[in-house]
């Protein structure tokens, strides 16, 4: 036998039990299959029409979306491999959704990253944003709110709170009590140097 070639893989949130969660995405591992997904196989019948200024528009309105999730993935990558955060230690890291019982219709809630210290107790609360010129407060406020939402430790649990973009308006060190982290582009570059 050659060897297996794994193309999806199956995802759950950080705060379950992998092997028992009926929680679970399934993502393509592949960048190269991910990206011909988006910008060839969904918009083949256009192709083949050659229609190619819907297909233009088509892949412009979704490359942002396509390329946050890169973002993200990217961002956990380095964490995981101790070059952003370095000061902290995680038994887990990823990302964490769920539902609650919302106000307004609103009833799931997703964290695209989420670090636990069963240790010392330490969560770090993330959200990766593919935008310039980001309102650290806004994104902070939907944060911070949704950390109520996660069960792990929340009565004795120290809370981070870490935001990374391209750019913000401006930087905020400190939101509700709890710290606060932003990293833009700059800032990730000088990380990996």
């Amino acid at each position: 036998m050659i060897g297996s070639f794994t193309l999806v893989r199956k995802i759950t949130p950080i705060t379950e039990n992998p092997n028992k969660s009926r929680e679970g995405r399934y993502e393509i591992i592949d960048n190269f299959l991910s990206f011909w997904f988006l910008a060839i196989d969904k918009q083949r019948s256009l192709i083949e029409q050659e229609r190619f200024k819907e297909v233009e528009e088509n892949f412009e309105n979704k490359f942002d979306a396509y390329l946050g999730k890169k973002f993200e993935k990217l961002v956990i990558t380095l964490i995981k491999g101790n070059i952003l955060l370095k000061e902290k230690d995680f038994d887990k890291i990823g990302n964490q959704w769920g539902k609650f019982n919302g106000k307004s219709g609103r009833n799931s809630y997703e964290i695209d990253i989420l670090g636990l210290n069963e240790k010392t107790k330490e969560a770090v609360f993330g959200e990766c944003k593919w935008k310039d010129n980001v309102n650290a407060l806004e994104i902070l406020k939907d944060l911070d709110e949704k950390t109520n939402f996660v069960d792990w430790n929340k009565e004795n649990r120290k809370e981070t709170l870490v935001i990374f973009a391209k750019s913000f308006s401006k930087k905020v060190l400190e939101f509700n009590g709890k710290k606060a982290l932003c990293f833009d582009l700059k800032d990730i570059g000088k990380s990996l140097k």
